[in-house]
Order: C-alpha cells, then structure tokens, then sequence
C-alpha cells in the first residue's frame, strides 16, 4: 500500500512539473527571446502581401536557424513571416505551443494558423513520404557502392 502511494505520489509531482514546464519561460528562453528582439526587430515588415510560411517546431537547433533564414527572407521580399502547424488548435496544442510561440514572435511571426489535415490528405503525405524514404535507400545503396568502388581502386594503386 504504501508503495502504490509512493508511486501516485511519483506520477503528481512529474504531472505538476511536466505542466510548471509548459506554463514557465526558462533563463535560456528569456535570453533567446531577448537576443532575437534587438537582433531583428528591424526586420519587421508590416502589411505586405507577401508571406513566407515557417513551421513551427520546438526544436531548438531548428528555431535558430528559423530566425535568421525567415528575418533574412522576409527583409529581402518585404514579407511577412506566419507560421503554422498542421496539428489542431486543441486546448492541449496551445498550452504545449505557448513557450515556443512566444519564441518565435520574438523574431517577427506576426500570426499562426492551424490546418488539420483530412483523411485523403494524410493517405498523400504517407505516400510522399514512403516515394522519399525510398528515394533516400536508393541514395544510400547508391553511397554504399560509389564507396567500396573507391576502396577497390584505392586499394588496387598502391605502390609496389
């Protein structure tokens, strides 16, 4: 009995953590967020009638390399950055993007929208993405072969 409550006990305070997590801007987010607001706040295009999509994604090295392409971009076609996710806007979706949408309006994403994708359109994302993995074997068998070719010649050239 007393290990079950040990372990209920476990699970309440990861929850509450987990969620302290998604209400709460750690010092290294409030960095990012203030490094990107001095840096590209003279990027800012408004009213335009040129967009550039950006998806959002919570990965770190990815939401850096984000900013610079999407500020760089927007500022070359004096357009306005939006980014988007094809997940539902869900109540759970919002708390989880809370943290990384403050991020990434630090760096000019004026809007967010929010697509969900219907039964035909996610049968043509699984066949796009099985025509790429197939196309990436391919590559790699195609790596594979062009590399024991240079071994064998390699190999065959040295001095006798």
């Amino acid at each position: 009995m007393l290990i079950r409550f040990y372990y209920f006990i476990q699970t309440v305070i990861s929850k509450v953590q987990r969620l302290i997590r998604y209400l709460v801007i750690d010092r290294h987010e409030l960095l990012f967020i203030r490094h990107n607001k001095r840096i590209w706040r003279e990027y800012l295009v408004h009213d335009s009638q040129s967009e550039i999509l950006l998806e959002l994604d919570s990965v770190s090295s990815s939401i850096i390399s984000f900013s610079c392409l999407a500020n760089i971009l927007a500022k070359k076609h004096k357009a306005t950055i939006t980014g988007y996710s094809a997940r539902n806007k869900s109540f759970r979706a919002r708390i989880s993007n809370r943290i990384t949408k403050k991020i990434y309006k630090s760096f000019n994403v004026e809007k967010f929208n929010y697509y969900k994708l219907n039964k035909d359109q996610l049968i043509e994302v699984e066949n796009l993405f099985n025509k790429i993995k197939s196309s990436l074997n391919l590559l790699s068998y195609s790596f594979f072969i062009f590399s024991i070719v240079l071994i064998r010649l390699s190999t065959s050239r040295r001095p006798r």
